[in-house]
């Protein structure tokens, strides 16, 4: 017997990982010794990585979070919560490790929109499959003028056929992740995107434009999505 389904949740994250080849620094006084950095523009010290790899712990480090989740009651529908959050940004001296600044980054331009349900040839609503648009912007808060990181798309849930699927496009940097759950359970990947070789901060002004579309099926009904098909990002 099936699982009933519940809700699914969506989170995506854009994370600056703790080795980057070429780019990334050691820190080697301060706070945050043995922490890595990346360089700051002209005039700014360095800042903070999140010293991380790819990681489903939906509470892990990142520069940009965005998650959703998507219940649905028969007696009154779909429901979408949602929540967004920056992790503090640090600007450092690299060499005595002094902390020079640190923000949280705003979250105002980060949004899930759920889209009215679709309707069939017969002019019915179908209550079974819903979709959701993604349009999310942030900047370093330490840094004026600072380019945004930005990650748009369209993200796909059909509660008939137990699965979800992304279509959108990410930013040249830093690294992106996403992950989908059934009933609350643990994070199953969607995607990862680590930067693209040789890109950095100053590969970001301008629109997302690295494409992603994937999709995760919960094809046995046990509640946990495991086949996982679709197109990986396009550097």
């Amino acid at each position: 017997m099936s699982v009933a389904l519940t809700s699914m949740k969506f989170w995506l994250n854009a994370f600056i990982p703790g080795t980057i080849p070429g780019y990334t620094k050691v820190l080697s006084a301060g706070p945050y010794a043995g922490k890595t950095v990346i360089p700051g523009p002209p005039f700014y010290g360095d800042f903070l990585t999140d010293n991380r790899s790819f990681d489903n712990d939906i509470h892990a480090s990142s520069r940009m979070h965005s998650e959703f989740e998507l219940t649905v009651d028969p007696s009154d529908g779909p429901k979408l919560t949602q929540w967004h959050n920056c992790d503090e940004t640090h600007e450092i001296d690299f060499d005595t490790g002094v902390v020079k600044d640190h923000k949280k980054g705003k979250t105002g331009r980060m949004g899930f929109t759920l889209q009215p349900m679709a309707v069939s040839p017969m002019g019915v609503p179908s209550p079974l499959v819903f979709t959701v648009k993604m349009k999310c912007a942030a900047g370093n808060p330490c840094v004026k003028l600072a380019p945004d990181i930005d990650f748009v798309g369209t993200i796909t849930l059909d509660w008939a056929g137990r699965s979800i699927a992304l279509e959108g496009l990410l930013d040249a940097f830093p690294a992106f992740e996403g992950y989908a759950t059934i009933n609350g359970g643990a994070g199953v990947m969607l995607f990862k995107a680590p930067p693209p070789s040789g890109n950095t901060v100053f590969n970001l002004p301008g629109d997302a434009s690295r494409p992603v579309a994937v999709r995760l099926q919960d094809l046995d009904g046990d509640g946990v999505f495991e086949t996982h098909t679709g197109k990986l990002i396009v550097a």
